[in-house]
């Protein structure tokens, strides 16, 4: 009798979520060497800062650049942000590093550094993985989620992220930071921050630029300033 009221009760018993139970199995191994990771990191930045204890920034990140790819510079932020889906500007709060590296069954030093390098190699060979990470970035490099993005930190962030696909790059952010120049900085747009990356594959040639085109208008105001820019080149004797 008490085998088949057993029997009957674990019958009842709803089946364990599968993914549940590996995320549980991975917390168990491997939080301690994560949460040891993510306090020396947070300590290179703000040791001493109690109200910081839970947030990874500043000289923090890059310290972790340094630990995975110092060549590669912020790049190494980006991506791994990225990846945690990290939802504050410029940091990495210790909820998205547990959660991210649970869900990316990522659990030591050497597997986070193999896994951002990975990272970087399929948005370098996946143009809708460059694509999704193009567009997080907006957010994450605004320091003011109310404001536009500044031009400067808008040009910084392109020179590292555009250099090899972009072949205008260099003229683009000459002509913003020229146009910002003669006075209020208006920022850069969401809009005209995507826009620009579909410009960048899909008109290598100025002059096939349409001026009826549907881009933002900033975009038409660069083509003419950088053909006249060509222009004005090639008549100098």
């Amino acid at each position: 009798m008490a085998d088949r009221r057993r029997s009957a009760k674990q019958g009842n018993e709803a089946p364990k979520d599968p993914k549940k139970a590996a995320n549980a199995a991975f917390v168990a191994k491997n939080k301690p060497e994560l949460e040891i990771l993510f306090d020396r990191y947070r300590d290179s930045g703000h040791p001493e800062a109690d109200d910081k204890k839970d947030v990874m920034q500043g000289k923090a990140l890059q310290t972790l650049v340094a630990d995975v790819d110092p060549t590669k510079g912020d790049l190494i932020i980006y991506i791994l942000a990225w990846r945690l889906s990290c939802s504050h500007s410029l940091r990495i709060l210790r909820a998205e590093w547990f959660h991210g590296l649970t869900q990316l069954k990522v659990g030591s030093q050497a597997k986070l550094k193999a896994f951002i390098l990975s990272s970087m190699e399929d948005i370098n060979n996946n143009p809708e993985e460059f694509e999704d990470f193009y567009y997080y970035l907006y957010d994450f490099v605004r320091e003011d989620r109310t404001q536009l993005l500044k031009t400067e930190t808008a040009v910084q962030t392109w020179q590292k992220v555009l250099r090899q696909r972009f072949r205008h790059l260099d003229d683009w952010c000459a002509f913003l930071q020229e146009t910002a120049g003669d006075g209020e900085d208006l920022g850069v747009s969401r809009d005209v921050w995507r826009q620009l990356y579909d410009f960048s594959k899909n008109v290598p040639a100025l002059d096939k630029h349409g001026a009826d085109s549907a881009y933002p208008v900033v975009i038409d105001d660069f083509v003419e300033w950088a053909l006249l820019k060509q222009t004005v080149k090639s008549s100098k004797p």
